[in-house]
């Protein structure tokens, strides 16, 4: 169960989000605090390819309250932009109509926690991730100009404090991507891939519709397969070579490079 990956095709975000939950044995437990980390780094909407679609992140409400649990959503925008993204995608709508938490990353307190990892040895972390019993990480599926290629490994970044990222554009941001998501262990990823964005990402790229979902308990096991899921060879990518090393994707997935169920055909990626 720990390292399968799921691919859905979207049908209704409720029911496929509710199947993900079912087939990953994925259980919330009444007044657990859920923190949700969608990615909201960019004023453009969802189906630019650029931003988490607010609908799947509804339904993931949605049903983290039919199970009597506490959705909370948080995010931090990128270096160059301010809280206003946050209007322009219309989340405080969201946050109103289904009222609950948000946390704005970049003015939210912090804590600094001592880790064994070279680059972060006292990270200052939002104060959130003490109080919340699960993570669940919703990235978009979309290419990268220094990454490569940015899905749920990459999308916990926004987590940190501005000092802490630059930190990681420092030390490599392969290297760090890697440590930061054993630092910061997530519960489930669940891949924004309706829209996905091609070429120039992670804001100004092409979109493609793909109309899919990737999920699974393994963010490591998800993102390399989501690479492949877009014709991106693993391997190429840095932070995935990095992870592939140190034995975090499982053996039979890091064997396997095509996916073989996929109904649309990507271009080769520029």
């Amino acid at each position: 169960k720990m390292s399968e990956v799921k691919i859905v095709k979207i049908k209704d975000y409720r029911k496929d989000v509710f199947k993900i939950f079912s087939e990953l044995d994925f259980k919330i437990i009444p007044d657990q605090k859920i923190l949700i980390k969608p990615n909201l780094v960019v004023p453009r909407e969802a189906d630019t390819g650029a931003t988490t679609d607010l609908d799947l992140i509804s339904a993931l409400i949605e049903i983290i309250k039919d199970n009597k649990a506490v959705p909370i959503l948080a995010e931090g925008v990128g270096y160059e932009f301010n809280s206003r993204v946050f209007s322009v995608l219309g989340i405080d709508k969201l946050v109103e109509k289904y009222n609950i938490q948000f946390i704005d990353l970049r003015r939210s307190k912090t804590f600094f926690k001592k880790t064994p990892s070279r680059i972060f040895k006292k990270i200052e972390l939002p104060e959130i991730l003490n109080k919340v019993d699960k993570i669940i990480n919703v990235p978009k599926l979309k290419t990268h100009m220094l990454t490569g290629f940015s899905c749920g490994l990459k999308n916990l970044m926004g987590l940190l404090p501005l000092k802490e990222r630059r930190k990681m554009h420092l030390f490599g941001l392969a290297k760090s991507i890697v440590e930061l998501n054993l630092i910061i262990p997530t519960d489930l990823t669940i891949v924004d891939a309706s829209v996905i964005m091609h070429g120039h990402g992670p804001a100004f790229g092409d979109k493609i519709k793909l109309g899919y979902l990737l999920a699974g308990q393994n963010v490591f096991a998800v993102d390399f397969f989501a690479a492949q899921f877009i014709n991106i060879n693993p391997f190429k990518i840095g932070h995935l070579k990095i992870a592939e090393k140190q034995g975090l994707i499982p053996e039979r997935l890091s064997k396997q490079i095509r996916v073989k169920d996929l109904s649309v055909s990507l271009p080769k990626n520029r």
